[in-house]
């Protein structure tokens, strides 16, 4: 959080807690949104959650199921690095894809 890679939102209705992650330059990922007892909001929860997000100008990187596995697993090939070494190339990743 202190970075401001990281940034926590509280919902009043319905209640949720929402951790959206930077993924670039005004580029946001939401990495997670529980509701309460941690319990994940129902899918029709979820997407009017992030349609509100966008109507407040916050601008969200959509998530491909097959895009995820296969950067998942391309990312368990990596060598263990620190964290921050990842920032430039992930920007630059985001950039080339638009």
């Amino acid at each position: 959080m202190a970075d401001g890679s990281a940034v926590y939102l509280a919902a009043d209705e319905p209640p949720l807690l929402i951790q959206l992650c930077r993924v670039g330059p005004d580029l946001w990922h939401v990495e997670q949104m529980v509701g309460p007892k941690n319990a994940p909001p129902s899918r029709a929860e979820r997407c009017a959650m992030e349609q509100k997000l966008k109507d407040a100008g916050i601008r969200l990187a959509e998530v491909i199921p097959g895009y995820a596995l296969s950067s998942l697993a391309r990312a368990a090939k990596w060598p263990k690095r620190d964290a921050l070494d990842e920032v430039d190339d992930l920007e630059n990743m985001l950039n080339d894809l638009g």
